[in-house]
């Protein structure tokens, strides 16, 4: 479908993206596909002066939401917050990611002999979550190992953990100190793979859906 992952743009320039221009982002990719333009009769010129006509491109090619229910959020945002790291920043680079696994996914179960969606539906509902996995395993790998390996082994000692862990538990995990420990999450809330909470007057630290499929980790709070 034309998307390519948006390598040349730096981690300085994706810090202030808002869901509005991450949706001209991905639409723009939608255009640049000529054979597209002209299967559907679309008029790009049109369609980029109208935010609206943006959102109806957008939904008209992808499906309403990845999972399904009243209080589910639409796909769009699904694959913002997916892609956001724990300072709630989502980068283009993992957009463009994600839109390329999914295509991946999706021409994967047309040749498996699996219905196409309806309409003019070019993605499933059901390949966004393959894709997020991809997503994460390259993100952790390829960014947050490549820029920071002297972390990577407090991160892989969180593997198959809980989502979201205290100081307690974390120390438990590391098999270190309370005071070493808080050092740990107090970096790694700064390079936004920890996001500091409260839960029941308790502090606790949470991790993004970007990192989660990579390091196969469960939803919960982690037991003291």
């Amino acid at each position: 479908m034309g998307f390519r992952e948006a390598s040349h743009i730096t981690k300085v320039a994706v810090l202030d993206w808002k869901p509005a221009s991450l949706l001209n982002l991905v639409v723009k990719r939608l255009l640049n596909n000529s054979i597209l333009i002209k299967e559907f009769g679309i008029n790009a010129k049109l369609v980029l002066r109208d935010f609206r006509a943006q959102a109806d491109l957008f939904y008209r090619f992808f499906p309403k939401q990845v999972e399904q229910g009243s209080r589910k959020s639409t796909t769009l945002d699904w694959i913002i917050s997916r892609c956001a790291d724990a300072t709630g920043k989502t980068a283009p680079r993992e957009i463009m990611h994600l839109l390329n696994s999914a295509r991946e996914q999706e021409v994967a179960r047309i040749e498996r002999g699996e219905d196409a969606p309806s309409d003019d539906i070019i993605f499933d509902h059901t390949v966004f979550k393959p894709a997020l996995a991809t997503v994460s395993e390259a993100r952790l790998g390829q960014t947050i190992y490549a820029e920071y390996p002297e972390l990577k082994p407090w991160l892989t000692d969180l593997e198959g953990e809980k989502t979201e862990q205290t100081l307690e538990s974390l120390c438990a995990i590391w098999k270190t100190s309370e005071d070493e420990a808080a050092r740990r999450t107090q970096t790694l809330v700064e390079i936004g793979f920890f996001q500091e909470r409260e839960s029941g007057g308790l502090a606790t630290f949470w991790v993004p859906f970007l990192y989660r499929d990579g390091l196969s980790l469960s939803q919960g709070l982690a037991e003291e």
